[in-house]
């Protein structure tokens, strides 16, 4: 489709604002076949351009010229005209006539105000992204409606009215609005930064922590007091070594400090049994996190086995009934980051079933 010379939204910069839109609906795995294509990009350029030319916020058109204008077809265009609703970049208003005669007046299409400034020379590059996040993220949330959903700020069925205030931004308050958007986006950003930097200190800790109990665990099991070659400075680490080490803080950040602090005691201060007739290791597949576990004890091991120390019976009584005993211990290596939560802001209770220092009996012991 062509436009004249004198249109003031040009077809390239709606067709590269639309490219932005698919690239940021793919990364979150939507991806939408006719929502920013040629035709979608050409109904809106014309709604614009008209709307502009003939100096009104909203301009009466069916689908039918639409699809002549565009040289497309009316279910094509119709098609288009949800998509961009859905992705709130027009509002459609469509009401019955009151002549009795059972049909609709010409839709009226208003194209959001934001698109006024963002597809216009001199809009901040900033803005753009932030507006493409946005339409973005609006159009993925209505994908669950079985209706046509539309809306700037609220959601509507298509066709409904939206109220006033939406439709009618100015250039000023469109940008002060994208600001609004930028500087949340940017507080958001800065505390997660902050939650990251955080939660990569208090795993530097439990690793160092847990490297300590591990040297402490084989000393007492006569096997030296060297240090694991996953403690210390991880730019000095092989690779090999740093992936352990991440085993661990992974674990740390999905449990929290008590149960992975406790699991990890269990973990490297475990005996397999013994065979006193042949002095051979007895295999017991019901606690592999003792009996198929080489002496280096690996956090590699201890994340592959974790579930089966969760169930240990060693496990359940030194966080129940002898909690308290247990926890001064742990303490003595791991300090504060003993009370550091899950990362994903539960309980650790609810990750074990059980509270730690219950000393009532679980349904299984009863049973």
């Amino acid at each position: 489709m062509a436009f004249r010379q004198a249109d003031k939204f040009e077809l390239w910069r709606l067709k590269n604002f639309f490219d932005a839109l698919a690239k940021e609906t793919r990364k979150q795995d939507v991806y939408e076949l006719t929502s920013f294509d040629s035709i979608a990009s050409d109904v809106l350029a014309l709604i614009m351009n008209r709307c502009h030319n003939e100096k009104c916020k909203s301009l009466p058109i069916s689908t039918y010229t639409l699809a002549k204008m565009t040289n497309s077809t009316r279910r094509r265009v119709r098609r288009r005209i949800e998509e961009l609703a859905k992705y709130g970049m027009i509002n459609v208003k469509s009401e019955w006539r009151n002549d009795g005669s059972n049909k609709r007046k010409t839709q009226m299409i208003t194209p959001n105000p934001w698109l006024s400034y963002l597809l216009a020379s001199g809009a901040k590059p900033a803005h753009k992204t932030q507006a493409v996040k946005h339409f973005a993220g609006l159009g993925i949330s209505r994908l669950e409606s079985e209706e046509p959903i539309q809306g700037f700020k609220i959601n509507c069925e298509l066709g409904e009215a939206e109220p006033e205030e939406a439709l009618n931004l100015t250039p000023e308050e469109t940008v002060q609005d994208l600001n609004e958007k930028i500087a949340i986006e940017d507080k958001n950003k800065a505390q997660k930064f902050k939650n990251t930097a955080e939660w990569r200190e208090a795993g530097n800790n439990f690793a160092e922590a847990s490297a300590v109990l591990w040297t402490y665990a084989q000393s007492k099991s006569g096997l030296g007091s060297a240090k694991p070659n996953w403690s210390g400075d991880r730019s000095h680490m092989p690779a090999a070594a740093i992936k352990e080490r991440n085993e661990l803080t992974k674990v740390f950040q999905q449990y929290g400090g008590r149960v992975s602090a406790l699991a990890w005691y269990i973990f490297v201060c475990g005996i397999p049994d013994i065979d006193p007739g042949t002095g051979k290791r007895v295999f017991d597949p019901r606690s592999p996190h003792r009996q198929f576990i080489t002496t280096d004890k690996k956090p590699s091991s201890f994340s592959k086995h974790f579930n089966s120390i969760l169930q240990d019976t060693n496990f359940k009584n030194l966080a129940k009934k002898d909690w308290l005993k247990t926890e001064e211990s742990l303490r003595n290596f791991y300090q504060h980051t003993l009370d550091r939560a899950p990362r994903d802001g539960g309980h650790d209770s609810d990750k074990i079933g059980f509270d730690f220092g219950d000393t009532a009996p679980s349904l299984n012991e009863v049973v």
